[in-house]
């Protein structure tokens, strides 16, 4: 286990998935501010780079954001990818490597405004992939007709992650993890170029 296992312990890490507003931000605190314990067994310059990046990411979120379930792994994630410059693709380099992950992850698009929206039966628009996940029992019972990608909240098309294509092109095989299939999977197929570039390795 070593050192990565406690990095990749400290990112599985969520904060309490109910409580006040004061109480969670002084959860997050509590790891961003180097006080948990598992950031006391790290190497000096990857606890600094993990206290770099959640530094930057609570610079940047709203006065009302809602950490309830938090993942801290996401936080230090979405701090890279603003400290480098919005660059999707860097901000993954630098996570695969405070977590010794030797492959590549690449994501099907860069575009940093992207979004989520599933279109119900009935008309109706949700956006935001952490509403359609939790849609109410009512909601829910009416059905996904489909999902759209939005650029902000307009649906649209998205280019292609270049590197992506280039993974799918060369892949021996191609497997689909675990996850809903209306957020997890249909997204990545709706981006320009990433079905087809699948069906051609099939």
């Amino acid at each position: 286990e070593g050192r990565v296992g406690g990095v990749v312990r400290f990112f599985n890490a969520r904060l309490s998935e109910s409580g006040r507003t004061d109480d969670l931000r002084a959860e997050f605190a509590f790891h961003a501010d180097g006080a948990h314990p598992l950031l006391g067994t790290m190497p000096a310059e990857i606890r600094t780079t993990i206290l770099h990046c959640l530094q930057a990411f609570r610079e940047r979120i709203a006065p009302d954001f809602d950490f309830r379930r938090g993942s801290i792994g996401n936080f230090v994630l979405s701090g890279a990818f603003f400290l480098l410059d919005r660059d999707i693709d860097a901000a993954i380099g630098l996570f695969r490597r405070l977590c010794g992950i030797e492959g590549n992850v690449w994501p099907s698009t860069t575009e940093n405004r992207v979004g989520l929206a599933a279109v119900l039966r009935d008309g109706r628009r949700i956006h935001g992939q952490d509403r359609i996940t939790a849609l109410p029992g009512e909601t829910a019972r009416v059905g996904i007709e489909r999902v759209e990608l939005c650029i902000a909240t307009t649906p649209g098309r998205l280019p292609p992650n270049p590197a992506a294509l280039d993974a799918i092109a060369g892949a021996d095989a191609i497997l689909f993890g675990p996850g809903s299939f209306f957020t997890s999977t249909l997204p990545h197929l709706l981006v320009d170029g990433i079905a087809d570039a699948v069906a051609a390795r099939v």
